[in-house]
């Protein structure tokens, strides 16, 4: 997908109008240019692609708007993937604390000689008072309360000054490509570096730039289902196609 808007900014240049050219020819290049532009329409997405490849993050055939657009949408949805990190955190500490709370053993008291009872051993059991998860959940939200005036520990960054360090990190570095190195065996390296522009070039980076790998298969089900396999379960198909795409590679 990060090379798609590339090939699309090579195919229009191509297509430019030259003196040289002849009617026919111009005429051509304008309808092509014409319908390559319909079905481009949304950029949004091979933008996005484009600039989290590393060796493609800085286009020049890309404006400085449209470059500071897409880096701006990087940094709204890296800030929305640590929103949602930290807030599964949150939870599963406080999931944590609930059921992190094992009954202690009971404390006989030390015998005493009581006159009254004529010297009789009395025993008394007694626990441990512990706090009960309404008073954590108080003293939690108090914490959290607190966050911008007492910091304990590390210190805490706002979401905000933590992924703008990070994206200006990534466009500002100079990356050194490797031939050959895959881009997911860079990124798999540099996750720790770019945790949360990490997530994004996941996402966009894996999806399919054409509609031919699954086109194939659509037409292997075709093979495989006909007139004397028509009795087949979807199950059996999928195992079928499964074995037919993937036998030559690993037996």
């Amino acid at each position: 997908m990060s090379k798609v808007l590339p090939i699309l900014t090579k195919i229009s240049n191509f297509l430019q109008d030259q003196d040289t050219d002849l009617k026919v020819v111009k005429t051509l290049k304008h309808v092509l240019s014409e319908q390559l532009k319909k079905r481009t329409l949304d950029t949004d997405i091979i933008n996005m692609a484009c600039l989290l490849n590393p060796s493609t993050k800085d286009p020049t055939f890309m404006t400085e708007e449209a470059k500071v657009e897409v880096m701006d949408r990087i940094k709204r949805e890296a800030s929305e993937v640590r929103i949602q990190h930290v807030s599964k955190v949150k939870v599963k500490v406080e999931k944590s604390d609930e059921q992190a709370s094992p009954s202690l053993p009971s404390i006989p008291e030390l015998p005493s000689d009581d006159e009254n009872k004529n010297n009789q051993r009395t025993t008394k059991e007694i626990s441990p008072e512990v706090p009960n998860s309404s008073v954590k959940r108080k003293l939690a939200d108090m914490e959290d309360w607190l966050d911008d005036v007492i910091c304990v520990g590390e210190s805490r960054l706002d979401t905000t000054n933590v992924i703008d360090l990070e994206v200006a990190n990534y466009f500002s570095t100079v990356t050194d490509t490797n031939e050959n190195q895959t881009l997911l065996q860079w990124w798999m390296q540099n996750e720790s570096v770019y945790p949360h522009v990490s997530i994004l070039a996941k996402k966009y980076l894996a999806i399919p730039a054409s509609s031919v790998p699954s086109e194939r298969v659509f037409s292997l089900a075709g093979i495989l289902v006909n007139k004397k396999r028509s009795r087949l379960s979807p199950d059996s198909v999928d195992l079928f196609i499964f074995l037919n795409k993937n036998m030559k590679d690993y037996w």
